[in-house]
């Protein structure tokens, strides 16, 4: 053996070795997708969640879940202790573009609904606060908002 083929020799020997004992390609965190992760605590400055996000209560039942309305905007639904909605906070739908809050009753019927008017047909107006009021079955009772 030559004087400095020691020094090509010998560090090739190590990382071939390195490269046999690793298993090959090795994965980093980043390229591992995982269709459940049970944890005990997550801490992260920045999660994206494409579709929803739930809280299970111990019985595996929903306590809430944010998550987003046909039209892509975002909603917070929060739940009893079986699971049954009772609170949605949201952007408004059809249009609207303020906030919504509904409270449901004990038969899953929405019975307060608060969230702003919308614009007339020609674009006018709108954007004032409005609560409606629905009996236990969910039809509506009272409506209250602002008239110009």
């Amino acid at each position: 053996m030559h004087k400095y083929e020691r020094f090509i020799i010998y560090p090739l020997l190590i990382a071939a070795l390195f490269y046999g004992f690793s298993g090959g390609e090795m994965d980093t965190t980043a390229q591992k997708y995982y269709d459940e992760i049970l944890s005990g605590r997550i801490t992260a400055e920045n999660i994206t969640v494409t579709e929803s996000l739930d809280v299970l209560n111990e019985e595996g039942k929903f306590s809430a879940s944010l998550t987003q309305n046909p039209e892509g905007k975002g909603e917070l639904i929060l739940n009893n202790s079986e699971g049954e909605k009772r609170i949605k906070m949201g952007t408004g739908r059809d249009g609207g573009g303020g906030g919504m809050l509904s409270v449901y009753n004990n038969h899953g019927n929405i019975v307060i609904h608060a969230t702003q008017t919308l614009p007339d047909d020609e674009g006018e107006g709108g954007g004032h606060g409005g609560i409606l009021i629905y009996d236990r079955d969910g039809e509506e009772f009272r409506s209250y908002d602002h008239t110009d």
